[in-house]
């Protein structure tokens, strides 16, 4: 299978190295194309008002050819569909992000937003992620195993054209995780809070830092980021081009009123 891989943390994360050799390991075709510097947070996000910039790679041992893109997660995936490959890749894989990608990250996460993108084009896209420790570190050694047996068994058959997914794993060993959950992304959450400090500065007088809450969350049963804390993985098929119909039918009605 030919697999184009992205990422959100960049082309030097752990992440994307451990993903690039998995996938080798398992004998697929790979090109790699990651921003090439930290673009978390980015969205489906696009440059508009400055230059992109590549440039070629040797930093990966089994890819057949690597990028670093001066432009967002997005960027990488319009341009290597658009300019790097000479056809259309069978799968985009983003990731491995350094960090659980749950309930309202859908929204924000530069790996969920590249994997949007491939979606966007017509091919089916994964996004993955590394949920963190309760200290924040991340344990990607530990994780290997169960990496490598989820993702045997999703490229074990096809996945329709346009599909995008979202995996999460655990922070866990083999031994120690509790197996795989299909759920939706709880998106009703609020994922982060701001945190007010007061600043000097002639501009403003006070500031905020951004900060997770993840562990802050309600208790939801079947969320997502739940079934991730307590050591399953999550899959979670998306659909990303559904409208809202009846809605549509009501707002109709509202302007055939006037």
């Amino acid at each position: 299978m030919k697999i184009l891989i992205s990422n959100d943390d960049g082309i030097n994360s752990k992440g994307v190295h451990i993903l690039v050799k998995l996938l080798n390991d398992l004998g697929h075709e790979i090109v790699v194309a990651c921003p090439s510097k930290q673009c978390s947070g980015y969205g489906q996000s696009i440059t508009t008002r400055n230059l992109i910039t590549y440039k070629q790679t040797d930093q990966f041992v089994g890819a057949i050819k690597a990028y670093a893109i001066d432009g967002s997660p997005t960027d990488c995936i319009l341009v290597a569909l658009n300019h790097l490959l000479d056809q259309k890749p069978d799968l985009i894989m983003t990731g491995i992000n350094h960090g659980a990608n749950v309930g309202k990250d859908y929204f924000y996460s530069g790996t969920i937003g590249a994997a949007r993108e491939g979606s966007c084009n017509g091919i089916a896209s994964i996004a993955l992620s590394l949920s963190r420790d309760s200290d924040y570190s991340l344990n990607f050694e530990q994780s290997i195993p169960v990496m490598k047996e989820v993702l045997k068994k999703v490229l074990s058959r096809p996945l329709s054209n346009g599909s995008l997914t979202n995996i999460n794993f655990p922070s866990r060993s083999y031994d120690n995780y509790l197996g795989i959950k299909v759920v939706p992304m709880e998106l009703r959450q609020e994922r982060f809070k701001l945190i007010p400090v007061d600043i000097k500065d002639v501009r403003a007088t006070r500031g905020f830092w951004l900060s997770n809450r993840i562990n802050e969350m309600d208790e939801v049963q079947h969320a997502d980021y739940s079934l991730v804390s307590k050591g399953y993985v999550t899959v979670s098929p998306i659909d990303i081009f559904k409208n809202d119909h009846e809605l549509l039918k009501e707002v109709e009605e509202v302007f055939k009123e006037q």
